[in-house]
């Protein structure tokens, strides 16, 4: 499987990338949502991990945009905040599920076997 996870912590996203990557999956780390349009046309995912708050565009408005441009990609957001609003609007907007940090390591293997595609 291959993972994209964007996020702006460099720690959520090397911890992600350890995470994700010990059953021999590759994991492609972006640090803003600029390129995340670009390279999912480039190269097929399995699942994003994708921040709702990142430096350069809010999550909910990028989750919009890769439903546009691959409809079928899961996409689960990660969030800080225990905001309701927020994570309401990431489940209209379509993502598969919203992962609130600290990250509960065994809960997320438990989505992702679920929603990634194969």
């Amino acid at each position: 499987m291959k993972f994209l996870v964007v996020d702006d912590e460099a720690e959520i996203r090397e911890l992600l990338k350890v995470f994700l990557s010990s059953d021999g999956s590759d994991v492609v780390l972006l640090d803003k949502g600029e390129k995340v349009i670009k390279t999912i046309r480039k190269e097929q995912f399995s699942l994003i991990l994708l921040d709702i708050n990142l430096p350069d565009i809010n999550g909910i408005d990028l989750l919009k945009q890769i439903r546009s441009a691959d409809p079928e990609l899961p996409v689960m957001m990660i969030t800080g905040f225990k905001d309701a609003e927020n994570v309401v609007a990431a489940f209209r907007e379509g993502a598969v599920d919203c992962i609130l940090k600290p990250l509960d390591f065994e809960y997320l293997k438990t989505s992702i076997f679920n929603h990634a595609r194969k």
